[in-house]
């Protein structure tokens, strides 16, 4: 696919989310709610990253938040939606940030490019990573982390269709997803190793496989 093509797929795409994110925004006199909102989900997301889904309290948001339980109730129904709404607008700007960063390249997007990209937002934000990955049960939103990867991967590796014959692309794109989300899932408890030595391991070994030792000389 040419770099002209593959990037208009990518502006496009952009261009849609920012779309419906407008339409989504308050209109004018609303900057106030549009604050204590922000502010709620901020401490939503510092309160469910250091207790999980079922430790958090609502009074706890609040209290970090500063702002009383009732003001909570004037913009979530309950924790769940809470919740929800956090991972939906945060892996939402995740992804606008990568795909940003991908536009602005003046070549063909290659593969490790985006790799690098993943595990450099992903180590920025891996308390939301951390949320979304291990969320279990309460993660039932289409655009929980491990889903959108999926999508974007799929998205491009499609794009190369030409340069993957013989390759089950849906099933190398689930591959895909589940070497970089384990990637990312170190980052929960430790801080090291840092994205750009995960990245560079990641790469070797899909551009260079395991030494043919390891493997048995009848397969």
């Amino acid at each position: 696919m040419c770099y002209n093509a593959q990037n208009s797929t990518i502006e496009s795409t952009l261009m849609k989310e920012r779309e419906t994110h407008e339409q989504e925004s308050p209109g004018r006199g609303s900057r106030r709610k549009a604050r204590t909102r922000a502010d709620l989900l901020a401490a939503a997301r510092q309160v469910f990253a250091a207790r999980g889904y079922h430790e958090a309290s609502i009074a706890e948001i609040t209290h970090i938040a500063d702002v009383g339980v009732g003001t909570f109730y004037l913009h979530f129904h309950d924790k769940d939606e809470a919740f929800h709404t956090l991972l939906q607008e945060g892996i939402l700007t995740i992804r606008t940030h990568v795909m940003d960063t991908l536009l602005h390249e003046s070549h063909e997007i290659t593969l490790d490019e985006i790799i690098k990209v993943i595990l450099r937002q992903a180590y920025e934000q891996r308390d939301l990573f951390r949320i979304a990955l291990t969320g279990g049960k309460e993660v039932r939103h289409p655009l929980r982390a491990q889903a959108v990867l999926l999508e974007g991967l799929s998205e491009f590796l499609s794009s190369m269709a030409d340069k993957l014959m013989g390759y089950d692309i849906p099933l190398l794109a689930r591959i895909l997803t589940g070497i970089i989300t384990q990637g990312i899932s170190g980052w929960f408890d430790s801080d090291e190793p840092t994205p750009e030595h995960i990245a560079e391991q990641m790469i070797r070994l899909l551009q260079q496989g395991l030494p043919a030792s390891l493997f048995s000389q009848t397969s």
